[in-house]
C-alpha cells in the first residue's frame, strides 16, 4: 500500500467518524436545546464542507506534482563548469559566479514550478499528511 492510499483511507475513516458522531449527537442536541437547531445545522454544514474538501482531495491525490528532471540540469551545469575550466589556462572567476547564479536560479525555478502546480490543484504528500493530522 502506498503512502497516498494510506492517507486516502485515513481521510475516509475520519469522514465516517465525523458523520456517525453528528448523526448520534443530533437527537441529543435537539432534546437539550430545542430552540437552537440552527447551531447544529451550522456545524453540520461545516462538516459537509470539510467532507467535500476531503472528496476533492481524494481526486486531487491522483494528480502528482511533476518535478523537473534535476539530474539533467545538474549534469548540464557540471558539463558547463568543466568546459569553461578547460577552455583556458586561467579560468575566469566571473564565469564561475555566473554559473553559481544560474544554479541558484534553477532552485528558485523548482520552487516556483511546484507553487504553480499546487495552485492548479496538485498537492504534495506532506500537505495531505498535515491536513489529515489536523482533522484527527
Amino acid at each position: 500500500m502506498t503512502l497516498l492510499e494510506n492517507h486516502v483511507q485515513e481521510c475516509e475513516a475520519a469522514k465516517e467518524k465525523l458523520r456517525k458522531m453528528y448523526e448520534v449527537s443530533y437527537a441529543e442536541f435537539v432534546k437539550k436545546f430545542p430552540k437552537l437547531p440552527s447551531i447544529f445545522w451550522r456545524d453540520k454544514d461545516n462538516i459537509r464542507y470539510f467532507n467535500e474538501i476531503l472528496d476533492g482531495m481524494d481526486i486531487e491525490n491522483r494528480k502528482t506534482i511533476t518535478y523537473p528532471n534535476v539530474i539533467d540540469r545538474t549534469l548540464l551545469i557540471l558539463s558547463l563548469i568543466a568546459s569553461f575550466y578547460n577552455s583556458g589556462p586561467k579560468p575566469d572567476a566571473d564565469i564561475y559566479g555566473i554559473l553559481i547564479g544560474f544554479s541558484l536560479s534553477f532552485l528558485f525555478y523548482i520552487m516556483i514550478g511546484e507553487l504553480l502546480q499546487m495552485c492548479n490543484g496538485n498537492r504534495s504528500p506532506l500537505e495531505i499528511q498535515q491536513y489529515c493530522e489536523y482533522l484527527e
